[in-house]
This record gives structure tokens, sequence and C-alpha cells, in this order.
């Protein structure tokens, strides 16, 4: 099925359905209860994208190594 692919709407919920886990059901606790508490582990079935790509994934640099970069004067960053 291509991107641009037009399906009934019927169709589009049978597929839907299919590939999509049943929600896990709710649970109403009061507030103060609630601290401390986590959701189980959400794990994606795979990566959206498929492929590294910095834009997405992010980076995490110190402040001093960027020091002075600007759009006309780039800092270049190496892998440590």
């Amino acid at each position: 099925m291509d991107l641009f692919d037009v399906i009934p709407v019927s169709r589009a919920l049978t597929l839907w359905l299919e590939r999509c886990p049943r929600p896990t059901p709710l649970e109403q606790v009061e507030l103060l209860a609630a601290f401390g508490r986590v959701p189980g582990p959400l794990v994606a079935r795979e990566d959206l994208p498929t492929f590294d790509r910095s834009t997405v994934d992010g980076w995490a640099v110190q402040a001093s190594d960027t020091f002075g970069a600007g759009e006309g004067q780039p800092a270049w960053l190496v892998r440590g």
C-alpha cells in the first residue's frame, strides 16, 4: 500500500484494529496515591525513522564546545 493510496474508511478501520494493540484498562487513583507510580514499559515495535537521523534523535553537547558558533561559523564537534 502506497502512502497516497485511498482506501475505504471501513478497510482503514480494519487495518488499524489489526495492527494496534488493545489499550490497557484505565485505573483511577487519588492524586496522592499516584505519587511514585509509573506506567509499564512503553516500547515501540519498530524504529521511526528506520535510520539514524540527528534532527530527530538530537544531540547533547557542552555549551563551552559551541562557544562562538553560529550560522556563518559552525563549530565542528568530534565524537569523544
